[in-house]
């Protein structure tokens, strides 16, 4: 007994997962025959393998952390909601079709049918854009889902190339690349506070962190607290040392979280060192130089507010000028990986003669003459340890230096002493062995000091003169 094709039909769609829809045909009466090849041609052009589970019938998972990005992109007022105005923009842009008042009740009606959720507030929800890209395919207009992924740059393996070519990796994110952060921070944190899964879900248009291997290890190059919350200025840190340790990468997460401008706009070049005059830039790398054991990581801790036991990464970063607006805050990075271009480099030291060998014979040689220091003395603080620590200073050629003791107390001073030595680099450098004891910058203000000196002794001879003559 022949089965009937609708049964024929279900069999071979429950056992072929990748085949969308299964039709009787006949060359010989010429039965569908149009219709046969519409759907063959459909299938190589626009297939749906990529975008649903035939099985399941629900939407894959890199179709909708791409339509999650679109999404981001096509939510102008940030809302997380796509108006009226929004979603006719978006078809106009896509599909060069302006939706009127009625298309647009007509689509809310349609998906509000299969999704609850699918509009608020008369807006388009993402689970109603969701559900309208799933009608698309199961209406066989699969074409549909596909002009909208490539008109927004999507290949057919659903993934968003970027090309970053830096002519320097030395960069800092752009005006627009902070806002564009801030938005992101505003709309998943609650109490100005964004949790680890809020973290998640603005990192949920991608498959893996940015930062490492896990998702949790944020939490151990910046500041959080015990709930591993974060606020938005060490939000803005966890952003601004992925931009310093791997920038092409952080740029490209940029857009690919749906940043909705080019990605050459998020970035500027960040100005080179120059010890003749104060630097301008927003984030400042320390290398934090030193043997093994004088309490790098330890300073590293002490900088997050984390306990002695706590792991901690080769980098970390925080914020250590606070300012109204969070594009004039400064940030520094503290680093174990030392590297020539950063903007301090802080010599580590206990106190005994290895660790101070070590400065002296394998790091101060190898460092530049314009790389700005400072010496730091990690240990107890004891009187005679500051006249040591000055000695030492002198010796090594060094016009700054600083004693901690981070069995006490956090270092404050010590990371805003670092912060200004970064912006006035001129600060940190070595001591002139010829033509005095004085960088040019501090002559030029010690010849000023002579100048006015000289004028208030002519001023005063004068003034005496004056008064002599009047006698």
């Amino acid at each position: 007994m022949t089965k009937p094709i609708t049964e024929v039909s279900k069999s071979l769609l429950d056992t072929f997962e990748q085949c969308q829809i299964a039709i009787e045909s006949s060359a010989k009466s010429f039965i569908n025959i149009a219709k046969l090849f519409q759907y063959a041609e459909q299938a190589v052009l626009y297939p749906t393998g990529q975008l649903i589970h035939t099985s399941t019938k629900q939407l894959t998972q890199n179709f909708i952390m791409a339509l999650k990005t679109i999404f981001r992109i096509a939510d102008k007022d940030n809302n997380l909601l796509l108006s009226d105005l929004e979603m006719d923009a978006l078809n106009q842009q896509v599909f060069g079709i302006k939706l009127t008042s009625r298309d647009l009740e007509k689509l809310k009606k349609l998906v509000t049918q299969e999704e609850e959720q699918a509009v608020f507030q008369n807006e388009f929800t993402f689970k109603g854009f969701l559900k309208l890209q799933e009608l698309f395919i199961r209406e066989l207009r699969s074409s549909n889902c596909w002009k909208l992924l490539e008109h927004f740059g999507f290949t057919r393996n659903l993934e968003l190339p970027v090309r970053v070519s830096l002519a320097e990796d030395n960069v800092e994110f752009s005006v627009s690349a902070v806002q564009f952060l801030e938005v992101l921070f505003n709309q998943h944190s609650e109490s100005n506070l964004l949790s680890f899964e809020g973290i998640k879900e603005i990192f949920s248009t991608v498959s893996k962190p940015l930062w490492s291997s896990s998702w949790e290890e944020y939490s151990n190059c910046i500041y959080t607290n015990q709930e591993k919350s974060i606020s938005l200025q060490n939000w803005m840190s966890l952003w601004h040392l992925m931009l310093k340790t791997q920038p092409e990468n952080t740029l490209k997460y940029l857009v690919w979280l749906g940043y909705p401008q080019e990605v050459t706009s998020a970035y500027l070049e960040s100005e080179k060192r120059n010890v003749e005059k104060p630097a301008q830039k927003k984030v400042f790398v320390i290398g934090l130089v030193g043997e093994q054991g004088v309490g790098r990581e330890s300073l590293m801790r002490s900088f997050l507010y984390k306990p002695i036991s706590s792991p901690i990464s080769n980098q970390v970063c925080s914020m250590v000028e606070e300012k109204e607006n969070i594009w004039d805050s400064k940030f520094l990075v503290l680093t174990k990986v030392f590297d020539h271009k950063a903007d301090v480099a802080c010599l580590i030291y206990d106190g005994s003669s290895s660790s101070m060998n070590y400065l002296r014979e394998e790091v101060v040689p190898n460092l530049a003459q314009d790389m700005p220091r400072l010496l730091v003395l990690n240990r107890h603080n004891q009187q005679a340890e500051s006249e040591s620590a000055y000695s030492f200073s002198l010796e090594l050629g060094l016009r700054e230096h600083a004693q901690i003791d981070l069995s006490k107390q956090r270092p404050d001073s010590l990371f805003l002493q670092l912060k200004d030595i970064a912006q006035h680099p001129y600060k940190g450098i070595l001591r002139l062995e010829k033509k005095g004891d004085l960088h040019p910058k501090e002559s030029q203000s010690y010849l000023w000091g002579l100048a006015a000196l000289g004028a208030a002794a002519a001023g005063a001879l004068l003034l005496k003169n004056v008064k002599f003559n009047s006698s």
